[in-house]
């Protein structure tokens, strides 16, 4: 049988809140959400950014 590895690499934008409330519509979040996902794949990628939603700066884990 033939082996095939795959290199499979994954960036992500998470974001948090402490309140339901602070959330207007789901494209709010989404938004700051896809945000995050782009700052993070131009941090260099394989990387997961969050933050919180009522707009602190992003934290790397």
């Amino acid at each position: 049988s033939d082996d095939i590895e795959f290199r499979v690499t994954m960036s992500g934008g998470a974001v948090t809140t402490s309140s339901i409330d602070q959330i207007k519509s789901i494209e709010s979040i989404m938004k700051q959400a896809d945000a995050l996902l782009y700052e993070a794949k131009i941090a260099g990628k394989n990387r997961v950014l969050y933050g919180d939603f009522n707009g602190s700066n992003p934290l790397e884990p």
